[in-house]
Parts: C-alpha cells; structure tokens; sequence
C-alpha cells in the first residue's frame, strides 16, 4: 500500500489530521489509536526538511512569522527510540498506522540562505557562523518526564541562534540524552508520545508510476543538475522507469523555458538558484500526496 509519513506535533496533531481529512474528501474524522506495545531500545535519527507551510502543522510556524529576503526551509531530526501502531480500526480509512516515540526533536529554523544549504548540522552551523544564512535552534525532550534538567544545555533552547560556537553543547546534549533514554534502568519512566502517522496516499500506483520521472527532474534541478546530464544518468546508474519526455516536460515547466521541450544547447545549462528553489518546494509538495 502507498502511504506517506507525516510528523506531529506531540502536543497537538489536529494541523495535521484536519489536513488529511481535507485533502481526502471525507467528513469523517480520523482517529489516532493509542500506544499499545512495545518502544524500540535504541535511539535511531530520522531527518526531514520542511517547508514553511509543512512547519507550521507540526508546531514550528510562528518562528517564520517575520518576513526574511530568501528563502526559508525548516530541519527537524527526530533522534527517537519508535514503536508503530496500526491504525486498522480508523473510521475515516485515512491512516495506515501511528508512529510513537521517546527521545529528542531538534529543530533548526534557516532563513535568508545565500547558495545551498548544507543537510548536515555542521554544515548548517557553519554556513551560519559565515554569514550565508541565519540558523536558529530549538531542542524538545519527548517521553522523558523524568530526565535530568540539566542534560539539555540552556543555549539550546527557545529558537535560541546557532552557529558552529555551539555545536559542541548541541553534541553533549544529543550524548546526555542518548544515554539515559537507552539505560534500561530507566525503562520503567518512559512515556511514549505520538511523533508521526502514516497515512494513505490519495493518488493512485498509475500516476505514482508517473510522478516517479517528474520527482526524479525536480531531484536533478534541486541539485543544479543540467537536463542533459539528468538525461543520461537513468541509463548510466541503471534507474528503470524513468521516462525522458516526462523529464525533459518538467525541467522546461520549473525553468519556465519551453524551448527545452526540445533538443537543443540549453540542455547542457544548468538551474539557477530560483529554479532550485521552486524545485525544492515542488518536491515538498509531492512528499505529502
């Protein structure tokens, strides 16, 4: 089954299953079951890069709230020890499963980025502590009722800024926290909270068959791939399945250039910075059909 995984906010999921009610035309409600079960014993990291909009229904949008020059993307790493519900007995016949988790979620808010952003938190941290984009930072503690105060450095808290000066309180706080979530002595005080839901897709295998070449040509023009060159790399790493009109459709849709619908020298071009952009959020929007 086709399913897409979607983050919640562990204090309040409503964003996010009235969005799937919406988008999958029904009246009915959603129902999320319960934790029942067991939580894995090690810590794991997830990692998600949202939109503005994507934000917002997990709890992060009021830190976009002031308008910034470029663009603005939101990281969330989810460092979790998870356990999965079925979700089999939901009236709306929305959701697939609930995903619960006890752990950490870090947060960092990158506004006004000049060139490409880093998917690392090093990376991010530096193009910071440049100047190339302005990073804040926020750490919540889920599941863990009983954790030491001061295993979360302060500094960290609070969309506080961040740069690489603290990235060294950022990796002792990710240590301390790892630690005693993983003791089994401390088995006995975890509280699991729901993180995520997996939900149906509403399109169906024909037209995700489709979208797999037109998510590959965003993917290229995200990474400033030339059309040419994404052209050729289908038969040269062995990729079934995509289909090179379909690419070529949509790096002349992205780039807002009809003269690649056909063969020519601007295929070996490469996207400019705004074509990126558009691309990426493009492909944040095909995350959640």
């Amino acid at each position: 089954m086709s399913q897409s995984e979607f983050l919640i906010d562990p204090g309040d999921p409503g964003p996010t299953l009235s969005y799937l009610q919406k988008v999958h035309g029904t009246s009915i409600v959603p129902v999320v079951p319960g934790f029942t079960g067991e939580i894995a014993s090690n810590i794991k990291l997830k990692r998600d890069q949202l939109s503005v909009e994507a934000a917002a229904n997990i709890g992060y949008g009021g830190i976009f709230e002031v308008s910034s020059k470029g663009s603005s993307t939101l990281f969330v790493l989810d460092y979790m020890m998870r356990g999965s519900v079925s979700a089999t007995s939901d009236p709306a016949k929305v959701l697939v499963s609930a995903v619960y988790g006890v752990g950490f979620r870090i947060a960092l808010a990158a506004t006004k980025i000049e060139g490409e952003l880093q998917a690392s938190v090093a990376g991010v941290a530096a193009q910071a502590q440049l100047g190339m984009a302005s990073v804040r930072i926020n750490i919540d503690i889920i599941g863990l009722p009983k954790l030491p105060p001061d295993s979360v450095q302060s500094s960290l808290l609070g969309f506080s800024e961040f740069n690489a000066e603290q990235l060294g309180a950022l990796n002792k706080t990710i240590e301390a926290v790892k630690r005693y979530a993983e003791d089994p002595a401390n088995r006995d005080q975890l509280d699991p909270q729901l993180i995520g839901i997996n939900a149906k897709r509403v399109v169906d295998d024909v037209v995700l068959e489709q979208s797999k070449s037109i998510i590959y040509a965003l993917w290229r023009i995200a990474n400033g791939s030339s059309l040419s060159a994404a052209l050729a790399a289908p038969d040269k790493h062995n990729l079934p399945g995509i289909q090179p009109a379909l690419v070529r459709s949509t790096y002349a849709d992205v780039i807002r250039n009809t003269a690649l619908l056909l063969p020519s020298t601007l295929d070996k071009e490469k996207p400019s910075y705004d074509d990126r952009n558009r691309a990426r959020r493009r492909l944040n929007q095909y995350k959640t059909l």
